[in-house]
């Protein structure tokens, strides 16, 4: 099976300067994802917007996603989404570093798309060593 790709964005924010370190400037880090997962609220929720196809990106750099997730720049959470039949599904979504706070409240009762259309409430918010909420 093929998935159309689309390009992505996560910001992460300018830090004040400290004692021990100095500031910086606000970053942009691109990847790519499958197409239509990053929009509404969901970009919201996680910090992550899609990119517009038509603009000029031939001077950004793609970086894989490996990276990002190894450098902390983004985390890897799972989400339980039940149907309206009681079925559950398994996604598998990535938030930015400045999100993850706030991930939870955002995201947990929202709808997911799942399949043809149909949506299902997003149950249980999980990582790969801690539970996050479950309702």
């Amino acid at each position: 099976m093929t998935s159309i790709l689309s390009r992505c964005k996560v910001t992460i924010a300018a830090v004040p300067a400290t004692q021990t370190t100095p500031a910086s400037p606000e970053e942009n880090y691109f990847f790519l994802s499958t197409y239509g997962v990053y929009v509404g609220t969901i970009a919201t929720a996680t910090g992550i917007t899609a990119e517009d196809a038509e603009n000029d990106f031939s001077d950004e750099v793609i970086t894989p996603v490996k990276a990002l997730l190894r450098s902390g720049i983004i985390s890897r959470e799972s989400l339980i989404v039940k149907d309206e039949a009681g079925k559950s599904y398994r996604k598998t979504i990535h938030v930015g570093v400045d999100q993850e706070v706030d991930f939870e409240t955002l995201i947990v009762d929202d709808i997911w798309p799942i399949g043809k259309g149909t949506g299902g409430k997003v149950f249980q918010v999980t990582n790969r060593l801690r539970v996050l909420s479950r309702r």
